[in-house]
């Protein structure tokens, strides 16, 4: 007798589902669920687990390095193959030479001709037929000549040249320490993001091999008839979402394994997972002070008034006069004749002294004297952008360090009742989507918790920067801009014995101008009202 199955047997019920069946529909259905599991969902449930395998075996690699890869190391590494902090440093080097340049201007400059030639005469004459005849002399002759000058007072222009010069030199080094600090800063955040993205890998590669035993602990209480077929397909529906979330957690690994390596230069090692916290501010006026202080914007805002500043003084020793000696030896030869030479030896001090250029030194002060107040403008514009930004990261830091508190405990929390979630669903007082949903808000505040790191020592870095300062102050290559350059000065060779008695007046000459400067001012000042009238066009 058949009553809708392959033959009469006897009947069982599913107080699971509510269903009548037969034994043989029972057996018929246990070879659907192994046929489920060779395609379909359970088809995903095994792309999840080789995913699952290949996470943990990739984070087995990670936690299996022999050595952990500090943050100090990573930033002296970046240091080491930033081609922008190099081209920085060089253009130091360079205006160290521009300097040898100005500073050569106190030396001696000696300058020597040597010539040969031949002079041809001609000279063309009638005789008495008429005819024109000519005759050519040539006359070899050869010139030597010496010409030495040394500047005894330039009237201001090179002591201002070179304070320029030294202001130029500071202006490079703070470029060198800003571009330092930015490689440090993007550094040590693609590096706390790379240990956020393989903390929250791993949390979820933990979370697929749960929900996988979840779902084969379903499916086998599902054929035993303890659940419906309804908690097997919210169970893969889980797991399906999981194997996505890794798919996007892997790409957020290789796509901050890149960036590291981009910055750094090297593949990333096993990483420090708890970083040290960089000594703060304690309070928020004492953050403000130091980002006053320290904020490289700040300064090379001040270098650039003061080389406005500086270029107004040098404008204004056009108008001083000018002191020099100047030598000569000149010999010539005349070889048509024997004998013949010319010498000719000369030594003289020239005093030459600018009365009057049309105002030209006068407008070009009043510019660069407006361009050293829009510096200070500028200033005192970064001054208040600084309070601004100092509140702002303090905020954060606040609230990072709260977050940071409260997710830690929200993680606990979710641990334990995970755990009865568990416990519950064992003995029947709990559903499988209520067990999964516990699952799911244990992985959401653990990634939360790794991202609330991050976001923390993120906060730190920034404070770090606003103050001039990295999250790790060994910097083997650092240029402080706040003092001089400690880069060693090539610099131009010693004067010579001839030259230091003269070098010395001239440098006494240049120190103490202030009323040769005042007098030249006075004047062109008297002179100036005449300018502005000027000739009727």
């Amino acid at each position: 007798m058949k009553l809708g199955c392959l033959s009469v047997q006897p009947f069982g019920y599913n107080m699971a589902t509510g269903f009548v069946y037969c034994q043989s529909d029972r057996r018929a259905r246990v070879r659907s669920a192994f046929l489920a599991n060779l395609s379909g969902v359970g088809i995903l449930r095994l792309i999840g687990t080789i995913f699952s395998l290949c996470f943990g075996l990739s984070l087995i690699a990670w936690a299996s390095a022999s050595h952990a890869q500090t943050l100090a190391e990573a930033l002296q590494m970046g240091l080491s193959v930033s081609d922008r902090v190099e081209a920085d440093k060089s253009s130091v080097d360079a205006a160290r030479e521009q300097r040898n340049q100005v500073a050569s201007q106190k030396r001696m400059r000696v300058q020597a001709e040597l010539a040969w030639g031949d002079r041809r005469d001609t000279a063309e004459s009638l005789d008495f037929l008429g005819r024109v005849n000519e005759r050519t002399v040539t006359t070899p002759r050869n010139t030597v000549a010496l010409f030495i000058s040394q500047p005894i007072y330039t009237g201001g222009r090179l002591r201002e040249g070179l304070r320029a010069s030294d202001l130029r030199i500071l202006a490079a080094e703070a470029r060198v320490a800003s571009s330092e600090l930015t490689v440090m800063r993007n550094i040590a955040t693609i590096y706390v993001d790379l240990v956020r993205a393989r903390d929250s890998a791993k949390i979820i590669a933990d979370s697929l091999t749960a929900v996988a035993e979840d779902v084969r602990g379903a499916r086998a209480r599902n054929i035993a008839g303890e659940v419906s077929i309804t908690d097997v397909a919210q169970s893969e529906a889980r797991q399906a979402s999981i194997v996505a979330q890794s798919a996007r957690a892997f790409a957020e690994v290789a796509s901050a394994t890149a960036s590291f390596e981009r910055l750094v230069g090297v593949t990333p090692d096993q990483l420090e997972a708890d970083l040290v916290a960089p000594d703060l501010p304690k309070t928020l006026a004492e953050f403000e002070e130091a980002a006053l202080a320290g904020n490289l914007e700040i300064n090379q805002a001040r270098i650039t008034q003061a080389q406005s500043e500086a270029a107004a003084r040098a404008a204004g020793t056009q108008r001083n006069p000018t002191i020099s000696l100047d030598s000569s030896y000149t010999q010539r030869r005349n070889e048509a004749f024997s004998g013949s030479r010319a010498t000719n030896a000369s030594i003289e001090a020239r005093l030459v002294v600018p009365l009057w250029d049309g105002g030209n030194a006068s407008a070009r002060v009043r510019e660069l004297l407006a361009s050293a107040n829009a510096s200070r403008l500028q200033v005192r514009d970064l001054e208040r952008d600084v309070r601004l930004r100092a509140n702002r990261l303090w905020a954060d830091l606040v609230s990072a360090r709260a977050q940071v508190t409260a997710i830690e405990t929200q993680v606990a929390a979710a641990e334990l009742a995970r755990r009865g979630a568990v416990a519950e669903q064992i003995f029947g007082l709990r559903s499988t989507i209520e067990a999964l949903n516990q699952e799911l808000e244990l992985r959401q505040a653990r990634i939360a918790a790794a991202t609330a790191k991050r976001d923390l020592y993120v906060a730190m870095i920034d404070i770090m920067a606003l103050t001039g300062r990295a999250v790790d102050d060994s910097r083997p290559n650092s240029i402080d801009p706040r003092k001089k350059s400690a880069l060693p000065p090539p610099g131009p060779p010693k004067p010579s014995l001839l030259e230091k008695p003269l070098i010395t007046v001239q440098e006494f000459l240049e120190e103490n101008d202030a009323i040769i400067s005042r007098t030249m001012f006075e004047l062109n000042k008297s002179l100036e009202p005449r300018q502005k009238q000027g000739p009727p066009l």
